[in-house]
């Protein structure tokens, strides 16, 4: 994964609705199956208009029937037939006739456009569902240095908010289907009607269309901007959340709120900016149709149109005016929410790791030496992780990982647990390149436990057999007891089912380790990492959990990364990092930097 992956895509603000949410990419594969059914939603769409445009229609004859004294003279042809057969008719009989047909036409059209609603809310709400689903299972299967070289509040803010908004926008277009349907039914009908006044009409619409582009663009240049500062200010809400004890521990209150009002303030600059843009829309719109509705009332009277054909004319003006609404407030919508289409886009447009698409899962036995030659690894900001390391970890031993903070350590752990990939050189088990290796296949064979355990809140039963959901409950305690963990669970007034909370916060920072312990444990693989696993007990309690778990070799071979020199002792080689550099190995006993720390213990 290179580094440009996580930079923001820039969009072409001249793209229209489809071409962003159905543009050939991942995001089209999410929203492809939704668009099965619309060419329904325009054929409902399609009729309800036509079932409206009919009675607004029949108005002609009515209005000709009730204002008009004599027979109104029509310029069109099959509007005069209609007028002279109403006039005909008894006019009671007439009246009651086109009135009901009116009030029958609209219950049709509301039927159909009752319909059409449910078809839109429907799809709407399973695109939100189903890309919802796509955005979590891309976060979940997403190559772990996307997730190095990410913050967690872009992700967050991607799967919480801008995934709700790329739906909105799917809705929108939805509904722009149902109004660009009624637009041209109704635009039939008025050409239909007087051709000469639709002229002005279609003019009209096209003066107001080329006055509003300039607003769709501005938005959409704002939409980019305010979002990039949305995701700093995302970061900085993260901050005050996670880092509540420090913040309060060293008085940093007024530093952070300041930090971020500075943010907030841009980001709510531009939300203004949009909705103010946004707000000119509607008042602009509404001027112009107004002197558009003039041009026609003026028109019509230089040509002496009939009143009852002027009446219809100006109601199907009338009706077509808020279906032109609400295509221009659609576009005018992609332009203010096309950040969060991209943010969308980007995420579902990241791939899996190369190891993901290795060959099909196999057993893996961990009875050869696990080899790293010349593996060198960079952090996202370029710097230096590991730098050409070579060294072995032989099956059925217990091996020590030493250095100081920074030296590449937890490094190595990712790249053993296949979270990473080698910058260069190459991992193998035995001869075998671990390239070559199903990733699932070989993390089923070893585990993990870090200094920064992560619980998920649930019981602390649930969290245990994480490690093995098939495990029994017996399993569950025994894993826990060979973690140091079975006599303060036992003072729990919930034991085993007591709920740790959010991220173990119920928990002491010992009392979480220990459950990390014990959920690796359980899983009894044949690679045990212990990365500073339980450094948060004291000393004693660490050596005895550390001979504990030796007794009932809940594992094959053991790495072990610790600053103690009782844990240390215990292991049979040892491996020493400086600055990302292998610089000893050997026995543990005969190891400078362990006789160095064990003089430090003393």
């Amino acid at each position: 994964m290179t580094a440009h992956a996580t930079q923001m895509p820039e969009i072409e603000s001249r793209d229209g609705i489809w071409q962003r949410l159905a543009k050939p990419g991942p995001l089209a594969a999410v929203v492809r199956p939704h668009l099965r059914l619309l060419p329904l939603v325009a054929i409902l769409g399609l009729v309800a208009s036509a079932f409206e445009g009919i009675g607004i229609g029949a108005l002609i004859p009515l209005t000709a029937l009730l204002f008009v004294e004599s027979r109104p003279e029509m310029t069109n042809h099959s509007l005069q037939r209609l007028s002279d057969w109403a006039c005909d008719l008894p006019q009671h009989t007439a009246i009651l006739g086109f009135g009901g047909a009116i009030l029958l036409f609209m219950l049709f059209k509301g039927l159909f456009q009752w319909l059409n609603n449910r078809l839109i809310a429907h799809l709407y709400a399973r695109l939100a569902k189903d890309l919802t689903d796509a955005l979590a299972n891309r976060i979940v299967t997403l190559d772990y240095d996307v997730i190095l070289r990410c913050h967690a509040s872009r992700l967050v803010t991607i799967l919480s908010e801008d995934s709700w908004t790329t739906a909105e926008l799917f809705r929108t277009m939805l509904n722009s289907i149902t109004a660009v349907v009624a637009l041209a039914v109704f635009a039939s009908l008025l050409l239909w009607l007087n051709w000469a006044l639709f002229l002005i009409v279609l003019i009209g619409g096209l003066l107001i269309l080329a006055a509003l582009l300039g607003l769709f663009e501005a938005q959409g240049r704002i939409s980019l901007a305010t979002m990039r500062q949305n995701r700093t200010l995302g970061q900085r809400m993260l901050e005050i959340i996670t880092g509540a004890r420090t913040i309060r521990i060293y008085n940093r209150q007024d530093a952070e709120q300041e930090r971020f009002a500075s943010v907030s303030a841009g980001v709510f600059d531009g939300i203004f900016r949009i909705e103010d843009l946004r707000g000119r829309i509607g008042p602009g719109l509404d001027l112009m149709l107004a002197a558009v509705f003039i041009a026609i009332v003026l028109a019509a009277y230089a040509m002496r149109t009939p009143l009852p054909e002027l009446i219809a004319f100006l109601v199907l003006v009338s009706r077509a005016q808020p279906q032109a609404n609400l295509l221009f407030g659609a576009r005018g919508e992609i332009a203010a929410r096309q950040g969060a289409v991209s943010e969308v886009k980007w995420l579902l447009g990241q791939i899996g790791a190369p190891s993901a698409v290795a060959a099909p899962p196999v057993w893996v036995a961990f009875d050869q030496p696990i080899r790293f030659e010349a593996v060198s690894y960079q952090y996202p900001d370029g710097g230096a992780a590991l730098d050409h390391c070579s060294f072995s970890i032989e099956p059925g031993q217990s091996t020590a990982l030493i250095g100081n903070s920074g030296a590449g350590k937890t490094t190595i752990v990712n790249l053993l647990a296949r979270l990473v990939e080698p910058g260069s050189g190459s991992l193998y088990l035995g001869s075998a390149p671990l390239a070559g290796i199903d990733p699932r296949a070989w993390r089923q064979r070893l585990a993990v436990a870090g200094q920064d355990t992560q619980l998920f809140d649930g019981s602390i039963a649930h969290n245990i057999a994480i490690g093995r959901p098939e495990a029994s409950r017996r399993d569950v305690e025994e894993a826990a007891e060979a973690a140091g963990a079975r006599e303060f669970i036992a003072q729990l007034t919930g034991g085993f089912e007591t709920m740790v909370g959010e991220n173990g916060a119920r928990l002491s920072g010992g009392q979480r380790q220990r459950i990390g312990l014990a959920r690796a444990l359980i899983k009894q693989a044949d690679l045990l990492i212990l990365d500073e696993a339980i450094n948060a007990v004291d000393a004693l309690s660490e050596c005895e959990i550390m001979d504990m778990i030796s007794e009932r070799r809940l594992f094959r071979s053991l790495l072990l990364i610790s600053h103690r020199p009782g844990p240390l002792a215990r292991c049979s080689h040892g491996i020493v990092l400086e600055r990302g550099r292998v610089i000893e190995t050997g026995p543990v006993a005969d190891l400078d930097r362990y006789r160095a720390i064990r003089a430090g213990a003393r």
